[in-house]
């Protein structure tokens, strides 16, 4: 910050509609005296689900129309979670299932 001061930097991301309640929330929760504000645009690609099983259960998986795909967290999250297996071995279980499922045989 100015002068070699520390400071904290805060971030927010929200709808324009909202834009001017976080700001006096901000104003009223920190000691700030301004507040900086960016429009930003966001581009998506076209998707499409599909449902892959794994040894803890049901996984849908997002496949974007360039081939890209990811499993979905909160269906792993919860397998995790019921399992009681590593969240991370359940993304993996059905990473390894989409792959299985969508190669040519």
């Amino acid at each position: 910050m100015k002068k070699g001061r520390p400071g904290t930097l805060l971030n927010v991301v929200c709808k324009p509609e909202h834009r001017e309640a976080l700001s006096q929330l901000i104003f009223a929760e920190t000691s700030t005296l301004g507040v900086r504000i960016y429009a930003a645009e966001r581009r998506v690609q076209a998707r499409s689900f599909q449902e892959v099983e794994t040894p803890y259960g049901p996984v849908r998986i997002k496949v974007s129309g360039e081939g890209s795909y990811a499993p979905e967290y909160e269906d792993c999250r919860a397998l995790a979670e019921k399992t009681g297996v590593a969240l991370k071995h359940v993304i993996a279980e059905a990473n390894y299932a989409y792959l299985k499922s969508s190669r040519p045989s």
